[in-house]
């Protein structure tokens, strides 16, 4: 066979600081990995699977760490012991080539036999003859892999491998769950972050070393190279990869795949996972992505469990990823410093067998107080508490059931995503102000912005009750007589100050008002007050709430007249809160003309918010005009 070690066979996505990328082999991804940013692979399970292969090499080069004090000799010295992992190298090289005769690596050179299998199966981007084929077209026969494509393909097994089919087990994990990694500014504080501090047990060897024992807990070594395949590649042939293009070295078309190890044969073993969380103590199931089969409607979402698992990973519990807990204490101790904890996420979602659906990687950024201050951590598990009640209020109230019904699969998804969106887009404005109340205030008002995908028909915006001060400004209003009411229209595109009596007028009605409600402003109650005698219509019964809702009411049939209409209003959604006076005075003309009310405190309402930055108000008008596209 060909020689393919993969020490120096550049296979190893590396990216640099610069942002460009290197491709290098094992000895380099370690020896230089303070050059380097980060591994970056096209696909997520290849990233993770990386980092775990060179943990492993870690954990056995140094033999642990066993303690603190080993570990910190390896964080200050900045990069990793090139003399000792030169002299394992010296020592295993034979074991880490891709075609070795006797010690192939991630393989079992004693299989032989008929029971071959394209090696498409180590690239689940790559369809086969039995999946359908999406965006990439190949046949099993035609198909084959170039060294470095079927080195990923090899190092995904141990942790992602699936059970199904005729008899094969799952990975160390059985079902793929969730695995957390701690991330630095380099690729060796990457690593090291995620070197968990833990005595080696004896006779703990990674999988290219031999057989590990089979009695007492499954140490580290062992369980991140943990083989539940027995595969052997067969021979290189010139062509063309059918995953990445190379052809330099050939391609592998087929191979021995048989099953291999499997955790329920070894179920009295136990086993922790540095990168997994617990969800169940009871039962020591890992904390999984949801099958998408099985949650089309449903929340908690992914997002705010892995949020929610983060935050709370920080506590002293069993359940709690130990590299993250090891972080955690590191810094509670004050031995450690960090400007930040960063992390990334990888998740395969599959239906817990063998059909596969889709891979994530999700990057989260918290401020170390997580990691040291209980009440930041009680304050932010609160948050998402209330988030994610506001959420299944949302999909109960406004996602009835004879909506669903007119739904597509992708509008499913479409809303599942904007909805994680607008939650995680929350959470980092929470982490900017950390006010609660405020925080959830605004995500249930952008909730009610949310497009209904694939149909004419949009979510009614459902509105929040009108604060009590709103109400009382309006009511004030309301109670004026004729000849107020036209010394204030007449005032309608003046500032307060150019008419002594109607600014007289409207201090009477706001001052005392604005001493108990602060957050009263005088340019939108001004500006109201100046509107409100232009349409009275249903002023002391209900009227429509949205502007934008009522504006569309009064669309008539006339093609022409209807465009002018959409323009006006699209007009009127760009401009400044001070330049709003008279289109929205022509505006409540038209509607007077066509007895259509408007609610006078929901007005005062979202003029207030007119110039907030998220322009909350201008997507709800669009939404209720149903042309939520006029609000970028």
């Amino acid at each position: 066979m060909s020689e393919c070690n993969l020490l120096d066979q550049p296979w190893i996505p590396c990216r640099k600081v610069d942002g460009t990328l290197e491709n290098v082999g094992i000895r380099d991804a370690l020896n230089r990995a303070s050059e380097f940013a980060e591994l970056r692979d096209q696909s997520p399970l290849v990233t993770a699977a990386l980092y775990r292969l060179l943990l492993a090499i870690l954990h056995r080069v140094y033999d642990g760490p066993r303690n603190q004090a080993e570990w910190f000799k390896i964080w200050n010295a900045e990069r990793f012991d090139e003399t000792r992992l030169n002299g394992y190298f010296k020592k295993w090289g034979t074991h880490f080539d891709l075609f070795d005769d006797k010690h192939p690596f991630y393989q079992d050179s004693t299989q032989r036999g008929e029971a071959l299998k394209p090696t498409t199966y180590l690239a689940p981007l790559l369809p086969t003859d039995t999946n359908i084929a999406h965006w990439r077209h190949s046949q099993d026969e035609q198909s084959g892999l170039c060294p470095a494509c079927l080195a990923k393909g090899l190092v995904q097994v141990p942790a992602f491998a699936t059970a199904g089919g005729r008899g094969f087990p799952g990975g160390i994990n059985d079902v793929p769950p969730v695995y957390f990694f701690l991330k630095q500014d380099n690729l060796f504080g990457s690593l090291a972050l995620n070197l968990l501090i833990q005595p080696q047990l004896e006779n703990d060897v990674p999988a290219w070393e031999g057989p590990a024992s089979t009695n007492g807990p499954i140490g580290l070594c062992e369980g991140l190279t943990w083989q539940p395949r027995r595969i052997l590649i067969s021979n290189v042939e010139p062509g063309s990869c059918s995953l990445c293009g190379e052809t330099a070295l050939g391609v592998s078309k087929t191979m021995v795949y048989r099953a291999g190890r499997s955790r329920s044969e070894e179920r009295t073993r136990a086993w922790s996972d540095p990168v997994v969380r617990i969800a169940d103590l009871k039962k020591q199931s890992a904390f999984r992505p949801p099958n998408p089969q099985k949650s089309k409607y449903g929340f908690p979402s992914f997002w705010l469990a892995q949020t929610h698992s983060i935050i709370d990973a920080f506590t002293s519990n069993n359940a709690t990823p130990p590299v993250l807990h090891q972080a955690a204490k590191l810094l509670q101790s004050s031995t450690l410093q960090m400007d930040g904890l960063n992390l990334e996420t990888v998740s395969l979602h599959s239906d817990g067998k063998a059909k596969n659906f889709y891979a994530t990687l999700r990057h989260w950024s918290f401020p170390t107080a997580f990691a040291i201050d209980e009440n930041a951590r009680k304050s932010a598990l609160e948050l998402l508490a209330g988030i994610e009640s506001t959420l299944e209020v949302f999909w109960k109230k406004r996602f009835a059931a004879g909506h669903r019904q007119v739904l597509a699969e992708s509008d499913q998804g479409f809303l599942r995503t904007h909805c994680e969106k607008l939650a995680e887009e929350s959470f980092l404005h929470w982490l900017e102000r950390r006010d609660n109340d405020e925080t959830l205030h605004k995500f249930e008002r952008e909730l009610n912005t949310i497009p209904f995908p694939g149909s004419s028909l949009l979510f009614k915006p459902q509105r929040e009750s009108v604060t009590e001060g709103f109400l009382q400004f309006v009511n004030r209003l309301r109670d004026l007589g004729a000849a107020d009411l036209s010394l204030l229209r007449k005032v309608t595109m003046e500032s307060p100050g150019k008419n002594v009596q109607a600014f007289d007028l409207f201090t009477e009605i706001f001052w005392d008002l604005r001493k108990s409600h602060k957050f009263l402003e005088r340019e939108s109650c001004w500006l109201v007050s100046t509107l409100y005698p232009w349409n009275t219509l249903n002023s002391r019964g209900t009227a429509i709430t949205n502007l934008g809702e009522a504006m569309r009411k009064a669309l008539g049939n006339d093609e022409r007249a209807r465009h002018r209409a959409v323009q006006r209003f699209g007009r009127m959604l760009v401009l400044e809160r001070g330049n709003l006076a008279a289109t929205l005075a022509d505006a409540l003309r038209e509607l007077r003309r066509r007895r259509i009310g408007v609610s006078w405190p929901h007005m005062l309402q979202d003029l207030s918010h007119w110039n907030d930055e998220d322009r909350h108000v201008q997507r709800g008008w669009a939404l209720g005009f149903k042309m939520p596209e006029l609000v970028k």
